[in-house]
């Protein structure tokens, strides 16, 4: 029972920073962070040049993020 709870953020993230994330389309960061929109989960894109990524406040580096995330996708 301990093990499941532990995998719960891996596999039932409720928040995901997307290392990478653009507003350049057709590039990988952007379509990764219009694939995990969807999953309901809170979101935080990360671009060292962006202060908006489709809406959502964007952070220069991960350590900018103001909570623990459960995941990041780079």
């Amino acid at each position: 029972m301990e093990l499941h709870s532990n995998l719960d953020s891996l596999f039932y993230p409720k928040k995901i920073a997307v290392i990478g994330a653009t507003n350049k389309e057709n590039k990988v960061g952007r379509i990764i962070f219009e694939r995990v929109i969807p999953s309901g989960a809170e979101l935080f894109p990360v671009h060292p040049k962006e202060t908006e990524i489709l809406g959502y406040k964007a952070y220069n580096k991960i350590e900018d993020l103001p909570e623990n995330i459960d995941i990041a996708i780079v």
